[in-house]
């Protein structure tokens, strides 16, 4: 789903916001399962505290901080 995102949305001048997002929750559901060998959650707010990386945080949440 990632790559096909990737592939198909993320290329070109103009991509739009959410289409990052569309790729990122794959890639964090994927790391949830492998870190924490469990069912990832549904809610972005939670899986993305799987990456501890206070920059990447900042720069989700639209570089604030």
């Amino acid at each position: 789903m990632a790559r096909n995102t990737l592939e198909n949305d993320l290329q070109g001048d103009s991509v739009k916001l959410k289409k990052y997002f569309y790729a990122l929750r794959p890639a964090l559901a994927f790391l949830w399962i492998v870190e924490k060998g469990g069912v990832p959650p549904m809610e972005f707010g939670i899986l993305r505290t799987i990456v501890e990386d206070r920059g990447w945080n900042e720069a989700v949440d639209g570089g604030a901080g």
